[in-house]
């Protein structure tokens, strides 16, 4: 049996190193890539079998290029794009949104607090997604959280 393959999407160095140290100590035998926007996400999706994905909820359009900023404006929904990808062209991989905002604007302008935008995800990713989970380096429940979905769901911890 192969070593399950985990992709982290997040385009914040310091929470990304966070993440991926978290995830190497509760699984060691996890193979670990990285996305930093909604385009590189989406290659790695297609070209491997992911088992379960982090996903941030605010992510830009492309990949910045190493000589000049950029990447596109961060989406503050960009992971939804990346959770509709999972739902129809990668259904075998599960997801978690990760994110560090307790608020976010729709495009409609409508504000939606982090449980309101969980109760919808969870709605229109059911099969999916596992959990939305509040990201806060200072506090570290993130950890617990995302221990207890991955446990409960018994794709890779037992």
């Amino acid at each position: 049996m192969s070593e399950p393959l985990v992709l982290i999407i997040e385009d914040d160095e310091p929470k990304l190193r966070a993440v991926k140290n978290y995830l190497q100590e509760l699984i060691p035998e996890v193979a670990l890539k990285h996305a930093n926007s909604l385009t590189g996400a989406i290659q790695i999706l297609s070209l491997n079998e992911v088992t379960f994905a982090i996903v941030d909820m605010s992510l830009p359009t492309y990949d910045a290029a190493k000589d000049h900023t950029g990447g596109g404006q961060p989406q503050g929904f960009g992971g939804m794009d990346i959770l509709r990808f999972i739902e129809t062209e990668s259904p075998a991989t599960y997801s978690i949104v990760l994110t560090q905002y307790e608020e976010f604007v729709s495009d409609s302008g409508e504000l939606k607090d982090l449980d309101a935008l969980r109760k919808d995800l969870q709605e229109k990713f059911s099969s999916s997604l596992l959990e939305v989970v509040y990201y806060s380096g200072l506090l570290g429940d993130w950890r617990a959280s995302i221990k207890k979905a991955i446990t409960a769901s018994g794709i890779i911890i037992k």
